[in-house]
Parts: structure tokens; sequence; C-alpha cells
């Protein structure tokens, strides 16, 4: 094999290794610093050695104090390290290891969180402490959201947009790569015709109302007690009429509750040029009164996102994923593959020949 197909060898290798870390997920990975350990003691028996090397030369030449230990340094080296080998495969077996899809009819547990994106024209401002836009924001939250579902797996996520109208994106789902696909697919600047105005004489261009009523009907009504709603909006409607208040009655007659997002700066209006309405200058800002009402009449908890990341994963993490879970027995479920069996496999193996080599 010659030069330049080594490299092309090693390169589609190291490609497919990183295809491979990049999927693999945990289950528990607050497990994971306990892999730690064997370095920290590996450190403290160095330590050790070291002193009690000096006290064998107080005694003699150390050839010779040497070859009265039982154990060949060699051999006991190798002892240890395969211990620590096994002591590492056994902190990722724990841990729960994952990757490779599956498909079964088994059981999924976890809550249905149903995401409702304000995609209206106000999402377009960029007051925020990046360069994104408050949509852009918006989704980047939604990705983190998805990221944290899946370490555990099992959680359904839907999407709902919305504007002037809501569309339902996409459905419940544990197929998170579809998700993340489909969520690629959106722009606010430019939306789907289906949430835009029917006509010129549409009241508002954001009825949030009408989005959390879709999200609702998203819900699956077997799981009432595990299901949520979270919006993600600046709360900036043009048209001061409540209409959010009827998505919220839905809600609460459902017993869903409201979680709420606020994306923007609430102390200074941004002006944002409208060009498809001849260059109107329109002033806007979060109006984290209406988003903290929103959630307080919806029973739910509201996230003070601001001009900053909106890290929703955490939120999840803290906030929703603690409280009890849904079962589904007869939907087919996409996860990933447990693999913790070959971790336990391997920690055992270690464990027994570094066992077998200190004797």
């Amino acid at each position: 094999m010659d030069l330049p197909q080594l490299q092309s060898g090693l390169a589609a290798a190291w490609a497919d290794v990183k295809q491979f870390l990049v999927a693999v997920r945990f289950a528990r990975p607050g497990f994971l610093w306990l892999s730690l350990l064997p370095i920290a003691l590996a450190v403290l028996g160095y330590v050790a050695a070291r002193r009690k090397r000096k006290q064998v030369a107080e005694f003699g030449r150390p050839a010779a104090v040497a070859g009265l230990l039982t154990v060949r340094f060699g051999r006991e080296r190798l002892s240890r390290f395969l211990l620590g080998l096994g002591w590492t495969a056994l902190v990722l077996a724990v841990a729960g290891p994952r990757w490779g899809k599956t498909t079964s009819d088994g059981v999924a547990v976890g809550r249905d969180v149903v995401v409702v994106l304000d995609f209206s024209r106000s999402m377009w401002a960029t007051d925020l402490r990046t360069t994104d836009a408050r949509w852009q924001a918006a989704v980047n939250g939604v990705r983190d959201l998805i990221a944290t579902a899946r370490t555990r797996g099992g959680h359904r996520l839907a999407v709902v947009v919305f504007a002037a109208r809501p569309k339902l994106w996409v459905p419940l789902t544990t197929d998170y790569n579809h998700l993340e696909t489909k969520l690629g697919d959106l722009d606010a600047t430019q939306p789907p015709n289906d949430i835009r105005p029917l006509d010129d004489t549409a009241r508002s261009g954001t009825r949030i109302g009408a989005a959390l009523a879709l999200a609702v009907e998203a819900h699956d009504p077997r799981f009432t007690g595990s299901q949520d709603i979270i919006l993600l909006t600046d709360a900036d409607d043009p048209e001061p009429d409540r209409e959010w208040a009827a998505g919220v009655t839905a809600a609460r007659a459902a017993g869903i509750p409201v979680h709420v997002v606020g994306i923007g700066n609430p102390d200074e209006e941004f002006p944002l040029v409208i060009k498809s309405r001849g260059d109107d200058l329109v002033l806007t800002k979060l109006h984290e009164d209406i988003a903290r009402q929103i959630a307080t009449e919806g029973r739910g908890q509201y996230l003070p996102a601001r001009t900053g990341a909106v890290e929703l994963g955490e939120f999840f993490r803290t906030k929703i994923e603690p409280f009890p879970s849904r079962l589904i027995e007869d939907d087919a479920t996409t996860r990933l593959r447990d693999r913790s069996g070959w971790f336990f496999a391997a920690a055992a193996g270690l464990f027994l020949f570094g066992w077998l080599r200190e004797r």
C-alpha cells in the first residue's frame, strides 16, 4: 500500500471513530466522573512507591533488597493497569452507554412535550447578546432540549410553529434525528404559508392563543399528567386583545401546564424594518409582563432567557423531567441500543485477568 492510500485509509478510520463518539449517549452521565478514580489512585501509588524505594535503599543495595520481593515490579504494574481498565469499563457500564438505533414495540417511559415556536415578525429582531435573531435563539433552544431528551431517551417531543396562524410542524415523536432535520427546514424570514395571514384583514400576526390550543390537540389524551407545553416567544402581540387567554384556558382544561420562555430585551425597544410593508418601522421588545402572565395562568413556569442563550435542556432536566412519566406499551418507539452488557463483560474479564496476574 502506498502512502496516499494509507493516509486515505487512516482518514476514513478516524472519520468512523469520530462518528461513533458523536453517536454515543449515556443514560446516567453523572457516573462518568468515577472513571477518574484510577488516575488519582495511580498518582497516590506512585508517590507511595517512591517513598518505599527510599526506605528500601536505607537497608542495603536496592538490587539485593529487590530480590527479596515476592512479586516482580513489572508483573505488579501490569496487574494494576488491568484493574484500572476494569474499573473504567465498570464505570462506563453503570453510566449506561447507548448507540445504534433499535425499533421495537416495547415500553417507552418519559414525558410528552409540545414546543410552540413564535415565528411572528417581531421574532426577527436581533437584540440579543449574540448575532442571532430571536427566532434563531428559540430554535437553538429546542436543539438543546432535543440533546437533553436524547441522553435519557423515551421522551416524546412535538413542534408547533405560529404567526398569524399555527401549524403542527412535527407530531409527537421519539425520533430526535427527524426533529433536528425538520428544525433545520425552518426559517422565520420565509415561514410556511400555513402560518401567514389569510388576507390583509387579519387583526394580528401573533396569535399565541390559537397556537396553544393546537398544542393541546397535538397531545395524546391518554397520558394526562405527563404532558407539558413550552412556549418560546417575545409575547409582542400588536393587538392587545388577550387572545392568548383562550389557549391557556384550553391547556388548563386538559391539565397541561404551559411553560413560557421569554426571548428579547425587555428594557429597550428594537427598531425593526418590515420591507414587505414598504419599509415600515416597527418597535419591538420582550413583553415580559405578558409572558409571565401566560405562565402563571397556565400553571407553568417562566424562564427569562431575555438576551442570552435559551438553555432549554437544563430547564427541561430540572423543572420538567423529574415529574411523573407516561408509559407507552403499544406504540413503536425508536431508541438507542443499550450497550451496558458489553462493558460489564469487559470489566469482569479485566478484573479476573488482573487478579490472576497478581497471584
